[in-house]
């Protein structure tokens, strides 16, 4: 399964995540944050993609990073899925629920977007995830228009948490059925 996770593509879009956080976070330049993201690259190249490793930890820092990477056949254009190209108001919503659930820097967040924007995909599936694989928070809430609708989106969580191989080399089996 490491073949999977362990791809020139992913090591790369770290390498650029990993630039774009040192930047911004840390507040170093440009050339020093790629210099210390290369050396963070190389010194953990054994275990980028584990639990607990160099991937994992910017994915908790960084909900755009952690969809792209392991949300990636949703939100990644690729010739074997329906992805579609995200616009950079997707980026925008990202950073705002970023700021809101991860760095904690407001409480509310009201989003008004347009009818076929993805938000039921852009904000809530990729939060839901991201909150569960961190273990950020013991309770969801899910509201559809219907019922159906809700029971389609817990469906659609749980198929990721229980068969996206990228998921799973990283944070494991996190679904039991034999206690449910």
């Amino acid at each position: 399964m490491q073949d999977v996770i362990n791809t020139i593509e992913n090591k790369q879009l770290l390498y650029k995540y990993l630039q774009k956080y040192l930047t911004e976070e840390k507040q170093i330049s440009e050339q020093q944050a790629k210099e210390k993201a290369l050396a963070l690259i190389k010194k953990n190249k054994n275990t980028l993609f584990d639990y607990g490793g160099l991937a994992w930890w910017l994915g908790q820092k960084s909900l755009e990073y952690f969809c792209l990477m392991w949300l990636q056949d949703i939100f990644v254009p690729k010739p074997n899925n329906q992805a579609r190209q995200l616009s950079e108001t997707h980026f925008e919503v990202w950073d705002l629920l970023e700021k809101c659930l991860i760095k904690d820097e407001f409480d509310r967040l009201v989003l008004c977007l347009p009818r076929g924007f993805a938000k039921s995909t852009i904000v809530t599936l990729a939060t839901v995830i991201h909150q569960a694989v961190y273990g950020l928070g013991f309770f969801q809430i899910v509201i559809g228009k219907t019922e159906a609708d809700a029971q389609n989106f817990i469906f659609d969580v749980r198929k990721q948490l229980e068969e996206n191989e990228l998921i799973l080399y990283t944070f494991g089996k996190l679904i039991d059925t034999k206690k449910l």
